[in-house]
């Protein structure tokens, strides 16, 4: 299942400054991707691994050499990310 909105590029990483979908935090050697909406949460469900780390039960773990892929994937399924500053 893909989630698209007609006025989102495809194929991009939209970064915003309002209401994202996900949010990602650089933790230093991990980062943590966080879903925000609940599209977002059901896209992560979908496609992250079952296993997932995850901290505090809504942030999924992320080591640096796998963000790349994930968030092209998000930015080709239409969702929006907002770095956030640690």
């Amino acid at each position: 299942m893909t989630f698209r909105s007609a006025n989102r590029a495809q194929g991009s990483i939209n970064m915003t400054t309002t209401e994202p979908d996900f949010t990602l935090a650089n933790h230093g050697s991990i980062l943590l991707l966080t879903p925000v909406s609940a599209a977002a949460k059901a896209w992560a469900e979908e496609h992250l691994p079952e296993d997932a780390m995850r901290w505090a039960e809504e942030s999924f773990v992320v080591e640096h050499r796998y963000i790349g892929a994930i968030l092209n994937a998000i930015g080709l399924d239409g969702f929006t990310v907002k770095a956030t500053v640690t």
